[in-house]
């Protein structure tokens, strides 16, 4: 069951960027939101609340890097750094 929602998780996220580029904004603030989700824990040794709470979804660095990668899909000129 956790895969099949994690695999959700990773469609919702790559459908998310291609409706936000759809509507004229820049795609990768799904990862931008992920950035700041696991800042609530930098050393990555303890689940805090919404690492809990959400825990059937991806890592919060998969989602990142997902979400960039499928950012760059629809707004190219993509550049983080």
């Amino acid at each position: 069951i956790m895969k099949f929602s994690r695999d959700q998780e990773e469609e919702a996220d790559k459908l998310g960027a291609q409706y936000a580029w759809n509507a004229g904004f820049p795609p990768y603030g799904i990862g931008q939101m992920f950035e700041v989700f696991s800042k609530e824990d930098p050393s990555g040794k303890s689940k805090n609340f919404l690492e809990t709470a959400f825990s059937s979804h991806p890592a919060h660095s998969e989602r990142i890097a997902t979400n960039y990668l499928y950012s760059g899909l629809y707004y190219p000129t993509l550049s983080h750094a």
